[in-house]
């Protein structure tokens, strides 16, 4: 079932408005934070479909190293 846009969007910005990395070492947060904004577009199958293959192929590259 498809959410629409403007749900989906105000969704993201309630759960994830924003982020501070920290340290891969230490943990500790950095002194900096980004603020999150979300631009939902709606894309037919096949262009999903390309999408998750980059995803796929990106995570898979980081994971490996």
């Amino acid at each position: 079932t498809a959410v629409p846009a403007p749900e989906l969007e105000e969704y993201l910005m309630q759960a994830f408005p924003s982020h501070q990395p920290a340290c891969l070492e230490t943990k500790q947060p950095l002194h900096v934070s980004f603020d999150l904004w979300y631009n939902v577009q709606h894309v037919d199958q096949a262009m999903t479909k390309r999408l998750e293959k980059t995803v796929h192929a990106a995570f898979s590259k980081v994971e490996t190293g």
